[in-house]
Parts: C-alpha cells; sequence; structure tokens
C-alpha cells in the first residue's frame, strides 16, 4: 500500500514537473504545502532522555509526513526541550531530508521492515549542569510531570521555502524513558 501510494505520488509530481512553475506556485504556494507537512513521533517510544552527568542526552526519532502532491525538503530543526517546564535542551541541528509528495519518511513498516535504513534520528547532547538541575529537581515534585518538545521546521519545497513552527507535544514524564541513574 505504502509503494502504490509513494507510486502515484512520483506520477503527480511528474504531472507538477511538466506545468509551467507559475501555475504549480499558484496552486500550491509555500505556506499550503508547509500546512500539509507533519512532523510526528516515529514510535511511542520516540522521544528518550537520558540524565547522566556528561553523558545526558535526548533522543529523538522522528517521521516526516508530506500529504502534498510537491516534495519537501528539510534544512535544519529548532528544538526545544523542556522537563517539567526547565529547559533542558534548545538548540539547532542542519539536517537535510527530501520527502516526496505525498509520501512519509521513514516509511511506515511492520516487524523488521526498515532496519539498517535511513531515518530521521537525532541525539541531542545535553549540558551536565542543566541535567544535573532538572534531576535534583524531579524528587521534590509531587506527582507526575510533563516533558514538553517544541519543533520548528524550516525548508524549502519546489514553489518556494518553507516552515513550520507550530509543532509541539507534551508527554507524560513515564513515556520518555526519563533515566535519572
Amino acid at each position: 500500500m505504502t509503494e502504490l501510494i509513494g507510486l502515484l505520488g512520483r506520477i503527480v509530481e511528474n504531472v507538477f514537473v511538466r506545468l509551467p512553475s507559475a501555475v504549480i506556485g499558484r496552486k500550491y504556494p509555500p505556506k499550503r504545502v508547509a500546512e500539509d507537512f507533519f512532523i510526528e513521533l516515529g514510535s511511542p517510544r520516540g522521544v528518550q532522555i537520558t540524565l547522566q552527568g556528561s553523558d545526558s542526552r535526548v533522543t529523538l526519532y522522528l517521521r516526516a509526513i508530506n500529504l502534498s502532491p510537491i516534495w519537501v525538503e528539510t534544512e535544519h530543526f529548532d528544538f526545544s526541550v523542556s522537563v517539567g517546564q526547565q529547559q533542558l535542551y534548545s538548540g539547532q541541528v542542519i539536517k537535510r531530508r527530501r520527502v516526496d509528495g505525498f509520501t512519509a519518511f521513514p516509511e511506515f513498516g511492520y516487524g523488521h521492515r526498515g532496519w539498517g535504513t535511513d531515518h530521521l534520528y537525532f541525539d541531542l547532547p545535553v549540558d551536565s549542569g542543566r541535567a544535573t538541575s532538572v534531576k535534583d529537581h524531579i524528587p521534590q515534585w509531587h506527582g507526575p510531570f510533563e516533558v514538553q518538545l517544541r519543533i520548528q521546521v524550516y525548508g524549502r519545497c519546489k514553489t518556494g521555502p518553507i516552515e513550520r513552527t507550530d509543532i509541539s507535544f507534551d508527554l507524560p514524564s513515564g513515556a520518555t524513558g526519563l533515566g535519572t541513574n
């Protein structure tokens, strides 16, 4: 099914390649293409946080979904990760990935399909001082707390530059595998 959708997307894109750019630009302006481009967690445990001094890190496994008939190429991502409203990581990662029209990257798969293929994976090092501060505050919080992930994606499509600045996830701390060892 995924291959069929991908083939359909490539056929539609080839039709658009032959049309004048002005017509495509009017029908699919960059803002409209950006509204049909999504970033989702690649798995239920797509965010993992480890707080272990200098080895502290946030790992993200994401999936880009393009519901537009026009390709989108990501150029860089801005990430902000907070634990219990305390800033843990904020930074920019340059990563170019092209997502064809009507497809997802990486593809949706079942079982072992997709192993060994390229993924949208980020390993973000966390400052040990911030990690220690968050780790020290966790016992003081009585009850559950959330992890906030904010993502901004910048890139381009066939008709111009795009940006998505409204991507956010609020996750319970247990879903992030928050390790405080």
